[in-house]
């Protein structure tokens, strides 16, 4: 093949990529491929679990791209020791997610799923419910994010990375930057 052939679509079955670890970049990472799938005119949704509707960055940027929705089904950050009435607010939230997955998924070329690994390990959602959705849509390929391992999504998915923390300024004290971190 020479430099300017193009190289010819050879996968076209559902792919799954799944990033999780302590490192900074998993967002990022999909959000680059979810630019690359954008520049070969593929439909993305881009739904973000946790996250509130703080804005960002991304969110800035995505709403200047046609073909990328991005949806956010969080309330912010989560903890363990948050009350039942909050946990409660956080799972409704997720299920809402869940719900426009079910009805909209199949309508997009590519599905991000963004802290979909940090809302089941907080038991905001069943690793078997988010399994579920993704093997009853066949059209789209997926991304998952979040930064615990969870077996069984890696089990399932075609590529998974672990993106690892070597240092960060946060642990110097040094706040989340505009444009780099949010």
């Amino acid at each position: 093949m020479s430099i300017v052939e193009q190289p010819q679509a050879v996968h076209k079955i559902k792919m799954i990529l799944t990033f999780y670890g302590k490192g900074k970049g998993k967002t990022s990472c999909a959000l680059g491929i979810a630019l690359r799938a954008s520049g070969h005119n593929r439909s993305v949704l881009f739904c973000q679990f946790i996250k509130s509707d703080w804005q960002t960055g991304e969110d800035l940027a995505i709403g200047k791209i046609k073909n990328i929705k991005h949806k956010k089904f969080g309330l912010g950050f989560v903890r363990p020791q948050d009350s039942p009435r909050k946990t409660r607010e956080h799972q409704e939230a997720i299920r809402e997610g869940i719900v426009y997955l079910k009805k909209n998924a199949n309508r997009y070329d590519l599905v991000i799923l963004d802290e979909i690994l940090v809302a089941i390990t907080l038991r905001l959602i069943k690793t078997k419910e988010v399994i579920s959705v993704i093997k009853a849509n066949s059209r789209p390929d997926y991304i998952l994010t979040g930064r615990p391992k969870n077996k069984e999504i890696n089990d399932l998915s075609d590529l998974a990375s672990r993106i690892d923390k070597i240092k960060h300024p946060f642990d110097l004290g040094v706040k989340a930057k505009q444009g780099i971190d949010w």
